[in-house]
Parts: C-alpha cells; sequence; structure tokens
C-alpha cells in the first residue's frame, strides 16, 4: 500500500509549476529510502522528469500518466497500468514490469536495457528508438508494436507475439526469438544475424533485405514470407526444389528396382547393361541430391526434411558405383596387364565389401570373389525386409520434398 504522506509530496510536486523540483529535492536528500507508491493512482498525473528509481509502484494506476525523461531504474512496476503513458525518453534499465500493461503506450527513445518485460501488455505500444538490450520480453504482448530502429541486441522474446509489429531497421542480433509469433511482421532492414528463430511463425512476415547471417532457423515456418534481398540465407527456387524431388524420386525408385530384381537374380550379371544404368542413375543422382540438398544452417527449411534422412543419399550413391564397376567388369574382364588380377580382386572386393555392409549384411563372414554366389532364400528373405525399409524411408523423403514443393511453388522467386 502506498505511503499517504508520500503520495501527496509527489502529487503536490506535479501540480507546481517547477513540476517535480520538490520532489526530486527530498530524493535527493533521503536516497536511502525506497518510496512506497504500491497500488497508489496516478492516473494522468504529469510525472515527467521524477525521480523514481528504486521506487515500488506495483499494482499503481498510471493510465495516460506523463513519464516522459522519468527515472525509474530498478523501480517494480510489476502489474501496473500504464496503459497510454507517455514514456518517451523515459529511464528504465533494470526494472521489473511484469505483466504490466503498457498497451499504447509512448516508450520511444526509452532505456529499458536489461529490464524484466515478461508478459508484458505492449499492443500497439510505441518503441521507436527504445533501447532494449538484454531485455526480457518472455511471452510478451508487441502485436502492432513500433519498434522501428529499436534496440534488441541479446533480447529474449521466446513465445512472444510480435504479429504485424513494426520491426524495420531494428537491432535483433543475437536476440532469442524461438516459438515466438511474427506473422505478418516487418523486419524490413532489420539485423537478426545469430538470432535464434527457431519454431518461429514467420507466416507472411516481411523479410527484405534482412541480415539474416548464422540466424537459426530451425523448424521456422516461412510460408508466403518476403525474402528478396535478405542475406545470410540460402533458398532454393522453385525450380531447384523440383529438381531436387525428381532426383530424389530417380534415386528412390532405381534403388527400389535394384532391391526387387536382387530378390530373385543377380541382375548385374544378368543384364550387365541394365546394372551399369541404373548405377549411373543411383550415383548421379545422389550426388545431386547432396549437392542440392546440402544441410547448411543458413538453409534449413527449404529441404528439411531431405536433410534429416541426407545420409541415405550415400546407399545410392555407393551402391550405384560399386555395381557400375561391377557391369564394366563383366563387360570387358576388368583391368589388364600387370598385376591384373590384384588390381581386379582389389577393385571387386572393395565395391563388393561396401555391397554387404549396405544391404547384404549376412554375408559379411563370406565375402566372394564373386557376386554370383547364391544367398539363402531366408537371408535373401531378411535382406529384402532391411532393403523395403531403407527405400521407404528414402520415398518418404521424396514425398516430403514434392509436399515441399508444392507449398513453396509460386512463393519463392527465382533468383533467391
Amino acid at each position: 500500500m502506498a505511503n499517504q504522506e508520500l503520495l501527496e509530496l509527489l502529487q503536490q510536486s506535479a501540480a507546481q509549476k517547477n513540476k517535480m523540483a520538490a520532489w526530486n529535492r527530498w530524493r535527493s536528500e533521503h536516497g536511502d529510502i525506497s518510496p512506497d507508491l504500491g497500488k497508489a493512482d496516478l492516473s494522468g498525473v504529469d510525472l515527467s522528469g521524477a525521480n523514481l528509481d528504486w521506487t515500488d509502484l506495483r499494482d499503481a494506476n498510471l493510465r495516460d500518466a506523463k513519464l516522459s525523461g522519468a527515472h525509474l531504474r530498478d523501480a517494480d512496476l510489476g502489474g501496473a497500468n500504464l496503459g497510454g503513458a507517455s514514456l518517451i525518453e523515459a529511464k528504465l534499465e533494470w526494472t521489473d514490469l511484469r505483466g504490466a500493461d503498457l498497451s499504447r503506450a509512448d516508450i520511444s527513445g526509452a532505456k529499458l536495457s536489461n529490464a524484466d518485460l515478461r508478459m508484458v501488455n505492449l499492443v500497439g505500444g510505441f518503441l521507436v528508438y527504445a533501447d532494449l538490450l538484454g531485455a526480457n520480453l518472455r511471452d510478451a504482448n508487441l502485436s502492432d508494436a513500433k519498434l522501428y530502429r529499436a534496440e534488441l541486441r541479446g533480447a529474449n522474446l521466446v513465445g512472444a507475439n510480435l504479429g504485424t509489429a513494426n520491426l524495420t531497421n531494428a537491432d535483433l542480433h543475437e536476440a532469442n526469438l524461438s516459438d515466438a509469433d511474427l506473422h505478418k511482421a516487418n523486419f524490413s532492414d532489420a539485423d537478426l544475424s545469430n538470432a535464434n528463430l527457431s519454431n518461429a511463425n514467420l507466416s507472411n512476415a516481411n523479410l527484405s533485405n534482412t541480415n539474416l547471417r548464422g540466424a537459426n532457423l530451425r523448424g521456422a515456418d516461412l510460408r508466403s514470407a518476403i525474402l528478396s534481398g535478405a542475406s545470410g540465407i540460402q533458398l532454393l527456387s522453385a525450380s531447384q526444389l523440383a529438381q531436387l524431388g525428381a532426383l530424389a524420386l530417380a534415386s528412390s525408385l532405381a534403388l527400389l528396382l535394384w532391391t526387387l530384381l536382387d530378390l530373385t537374380i543377380h541382375w548385374t550379371a544378368a543384364f550387365p547393361w541394365l546394372g551399369g544404368s541404373i548405377g549411373v542413375l543411383m550415383a548421379t543422382g545422389a550426388i545431386l541430391f547432396l549437392l542440392l540438398g546440402r544441410p547448411t544452417q543458413n538453409n534449413p527449411w527449404a529441404v528439411r526434411p531431405l536433410i534429416r534422412n541426407g545420409v541415405l543419399a550415400l546407399f545410392p550413391f555407393i551402391a550405384g558405383v560399386s555395381h557400375i564397376y561391377q557391369s564394366l567388369f563383366l563387360w570387358y574382364g576388368g583391368f589388364t596387364g600387370a598385376g591384373a588380377d590384384y588390381l581386379n580382386w582389389l577393385a571387386y572386393q572393395l565395391g563388393w565389401v561396401v555391397d554387404i555392409l549396405l544391404f547384404n549384411v549376412f554375408d559379411v563372414y563370406a565375402i566372394p570373389v564373386s557376386p554370383i554366389r547364391p544367398q539363402a532364400l531366408w537371408a535373401q528373405t531378411v535382406v529384402f525386409a532391411l532393403n523395403l525399409i531403407l527405400v521407404a524411408i528414402v520415398l518418404g523423403a521424396t514425398f516430403n520434398a514434392y509436399n515441399e514443393f508444392q507449398t513453396w511453388r509460386g512463393r519463392i522467386k527465382s533468383d533467391l
């Protein structure tokens, strides 16, 4: 509860011609006292320039109050009503504003570094040029807030609502925006370098000319986001996504065909031209798969479903190379000249060992010189089942790539 004598002194000082002179003089003379103004009704009062450092203003009514240039460092404003208040260039460093209502408040140019603004209501607030360096805005509501050129370096905005907010030219370097709602927010020309945007909702957001170098966009929703001129993010064009999906599908089908044929016959021996052709398709598809879908921090969303299983590209690639050699061996008889027997044996064994390690796991203790040795039916059945699982995973990745392509088709500029 507010100290009535101090509350009256503050109100009287605010009503005098030289506003706040008497109050500020008392504060300078009693620097060891932290005024208790909790739950005080100061709505509409002009407290511009007041020294309210270390003051207890919890649950106070400061609606439409004028606090421009006021000193509120380390003050406790938890749960206070500051709706529509003017806090232009106010000093609020390390201030506790948890759960406060600052809707439509004008905090332009204010100093709020390291302030605690958790769960604060800043809907429609004006924070132009505000200094929020290292501030804690976790779960705060800043929808439709104006944060033009605001300083938010290292700020905690986890779970915050910044939908339709204007953050043009704002500095959000190393800010934590994970799980934040940023739909339709304007980040044009903002600095989001090294920011954490994991699982953030950036649908329909404006990220034009935004610095996204080193930003974590894992799981972020970028549907219909404007990314023209954004730096530090490598987006695949719609045509590249289509090519990637087609290549992944070709690799998957080649692997499936190989598995099905391998159940009944060694097709590499029976049909060398088919084995070589499918081997080339598998190897080429896998190489392009890796080149286009390489997992990088700056390209987390475009091929995210494929990156998750990207290592599977090694299966069709190595198997393809192995069977290309086996086909050539059957066509041309392998190496000739000095040491040919040794070279043929070594090359064939290397390819076949890879084959065994990847697929024919039950042959690991009996590596044959020739690939035409039949397997036991039970071993073929088990290997076939394992291969089908691999095929299912690759086809699943391909299906995800296709869905990704459908989602983004027509929304991504070809020059990104």
